[in-house]
Parts: structure tokens; sequence; C-alpha cells
């Protein structure tokens, strides 16, 4: 739902993961909790109110303009799902996205991690029935179709191939498609994005592949090394072709034929009775 991209597509994320949690056994203790980081520069005519401080480390890059932590931003919207809720209800009590740790804190019994999160209120009142529903929906509608399309929607199996040969040689030439290639850190989005990435492939992936996936994603250190390695995820995932295991496979027909061509030649050096 971030600008750039289709907001129906968010919606069917959001309807993919609750048919996923309503229709598994985990459904009848479970908890959804729908939230936004942001609230899209939206106006809205409540003022936010005033917050307590984490109280964590402070330095020069986090306080700006005198800006203490002490004041909560604009509103959000939140959804929480759960069997245990109350069907229709509306609650007016004031979070915000430290909630989802003081509720974590709570039903787990551990510790605040700042003074913020062990100040906000939790959502466990909300969780006030006695046994679990029964009528929540088993689907949700499907999300309208916009006619929208990214850029990458389309990508076929060839043209990812085609990318990640490109980002590799871009590596040696530091040029990719006559742009010139900065060999700088990965930014906090592309390395956050990879992790996911990882855990991911990691579902579909089996051992010695695993392991190879583990160690490249542990040596992205360029913002180059991020678009390879999730390009070639893109290829694992959406068309079942393994980088590493035909890295490993195309490996291991090289030793053996060195194996092979040494036989032969001692063959071939072994003189004739």
């Amino acid at each position: 739902m971030h600008p750039l991209d289709d907001v129906t597509r968010g919606e069917k994320l959001i309807k993919d993961v609750y048919e996923a949690i309503r229709n598994s056994p985990i459904w009848e203790k479970s908890m959804l909790l729908i939230t936004f980081d942001e609230h899209g520069g939206f106006y809205d005519h409540v003022k936010p109110p005033a917050a307590v401080p984490p109280g964590d480390v402070e330095n020069a890059d986090y306080i700006q303009f005198n800006f203490k932590f002490d004041q909560l931003g604009v509103r959000v919207p939140a959804i929480v799902v759960s069997p245990f809720t109350q069907k229709g209800l509306i609650d007016h009590t004031v979070y915000d996205h430290t909630s989802m740790l003081a509720t974590t804190e709570k039903i787990f019994n551990i510790g605040n991690l700042t003074n913020r999160d062990q100040a906000a209120n939790d959502y466990l009142h909300l969780f006030s029935l006695a046994s679990p529903r029964t009528d929540a929906p088993t689907t949700l509608p499907d999300p309208a179709n916009s006619g929208f399309k990214c850029e990458e929607d389309d990508e076929s199996r060839e043209e990812l191939m085609s990318i990640r040969s490109e980002l590799v040689m871009a590596k040696t030439t530091g040029r990719y498609r006559d742009n010139a290639v900065m060999q700088s850190k990965p930014t906090d989005a592309q390395f956050n994005f990879a992790h996911i990435a990882l855990r991911k492939v990691l579902m579909v992936s089996e051992y010695p592949e695993r392991k190879k996936w583990i160690a490249d994603f542990k040596n992205v250190k360029t913002g180059l090394d991020a678009a390879i390695f999730m390009t070639e995820i893109k290829l694992k995932l959406k068309y079942s072709v393994d980088i590493k295991k035909m890295l490993r496979e195309g490996e291991k027909a090289q030793k053996l034929q060195a194996i092979r061509n040494r036989h032969l030649n001692k063959k071939a050096q072994k003189p004739a009775n």
C-alpha cells in the first residue's frame, strides 16, 4: 500500500495472510495485527498527544531539531483480528507502535525494552471472549483489479537471467546499462529486504544450497551485491531456477572433466608394448 505501488496489492496481502491464519490449526489461539508505519501524508484533525520518551541511548543522529521523542505522531489505522475479540468492536484506546511490544511482553512475561513500551497500552483487554468465535469468515472478498502493473511484474526467466549477468559483470566493469555503479554499502532497506528474501528462499531450498544462500547473504557488502542476491532469489522463487545449485553442479562437472582429462593424458603417455 506504499506510494509507487498499488493499494490493491496491500489488500491482497492482507487477504492472503488472514486466510492462511483463519484456515490453519493456530486460528483459535491467534492474533493478527494490521497497522501501518506512517500516515501517508493525509491530514488529521486530532493533535498528536504527548508520549513517554524511550529513555534509551541518545546521539546527534537521533536528536534533531530539538525533538525529544516526547510526542506521538499522526494517527494510523490499526485492526486487531482474533477469534477472542467481539464482532464489530471499535476501540478508542490510545496506542502507539510499541503497544505491539507491550502486548508481547505481557503475554510472555518478559521485561520492557524502553520506557516507551513500558508505558504503552496493550491489546489484551480486547480479547474479552471466553471461547473462540466460529463466525469469522474463512475467505475475504477479492481486492479490486486496478489494472496497475509494476515494472517487475512481467519479468521473464530469460530477462532475470540477463539482468543477473549484467549485474555480475558490473562488479568488474563498474557500469550497469551505461550507468556508473557506486560500490557503496547497501541501504538499510536493501539489507532488510534481502534478509526477508533469505528467509523465504530458505523455506524452499535444501542442503547444500541452503548453506550457500546463507553464506551469500552474509557476503552482501554493497548495493550491487544486494541486487544480485535479490535477482537470484527471484529466479528461485518465481521460476525454480536455483543459481546456487547450477553453480555447484557446474563446478562438480568441471572437476570430473579435469579428472577424466588427467586420466586420458596418463593413458596417452603410457608407452606401447
